[in-house]
C-alpha cells in the first residue's frame, strides 16, 4: 500500500475511535472527594480521574457526589477519553427511579429523607429529623400538628407571654385559676 493510503486508514480509524468515544455509558467505580473525581468502568477500560458536572458551580453552588456503583454518561467532546467529563445519570436495578408521577419532582437521599415538589405548589419533606436554623421564622400560614410541641423557649399569643403572664384574683397557695374562658 502506498504511504498516503495508510496514513489515511490510520487517520480514519483514529477518528473513528474518537466518534466512538464521545459519548459512552459507564460505571463509577472510584470516587475521590478532594478535589471531586471519579474513575468509570466502561467495558473493560477504566477512565482516568475524571470531573463530574455539579448543577451549579458559581455564586450559588451545589455538591452532590457520585455514588460508587451509579450509571453514568461520559462526554469526551474530542474523543479523547482523558479529557471527558461526567454527566448523571441513569436509573438501574441498583438505584430505581424514587417516583413515577410525571406531576412530581421527588429526591431520596442516604439515610431516609425524602423531599416532594407536587403540581399544586405544595411540597413533602419526610425525614427522621429535621433542624431549622435561623435568626428568625415567620410562618405566614395556619399551623397544625399531630404530635406534641416541646419549647426551651417562651410562648408568646397576642403579646402575652406564657411564661411571664399573671392572673389577677387569685389567693395565693393552693388556689386554682378557672379554666380560660
Amino acid at each position: 500500500m502506498s504511504r498516503i493510503l495508510t496514513d489515511a486508514i490510520r487517520r480514519i480509524t483514529e477518528l473513528e475511535r474518537r466518534q466512538a468515544n464521545m459519548l459512552r455509558i459507564g460505571t463509577v467505580e472510584q470516587l475521590t472527594a478532594k478535589p471531586p473525581r471519579v474513575r468509570v468502568r466502561i467495558g473493560p477500560l477504566l477512565t482516568t480521574w475524571l470531573r463530574w458536572l455539579t448543577y451549579r458551580a458559581g455564586n450559588v453552588r451545589t455538591w452532590s457526589a457520585p455514588t460508587v456503583g451509579e450509571q453514568i454518561l461520559v462526554l469526551a467532546p474530542t474523543g479523547d477519553l482523558a479529557q471527558a467529563v461526567v454527566l448523571p445519570a441513569l436509573n438501574q436495578d441498583d438505584y430505581p427511579a424514587p417516583g413515577d408521577n410525571p406531576a412530581e419532582t421527588v429526591a431520596v437521599f442516604p439515610g431516609g429523607l425524602r423531599v416532594r415538589t407536587l403540581a399544586d405548589g405544595s411540597a413533602v419533606i419526610d425525614a427522621t429529623a429535621l433542624t431549622l436554623k435561623a435568626g428568625q421564622v415567620t410562618i405566614d400560614a395556619p399551623v397544625a400538628t399531630t404530635s406534641t410541641i416541646t419549647s426551651a423557649g417562651d410562648h408568646v399569643a397576642d403579646g402575652i407571654s406564657l411564661k411571664q403572664h399573671t392572673h389577677g384574683g387569685v389567693d395565693r397557695g393552693s388556689s386554682q385559676t378557672d379554666p380560660p374562658s
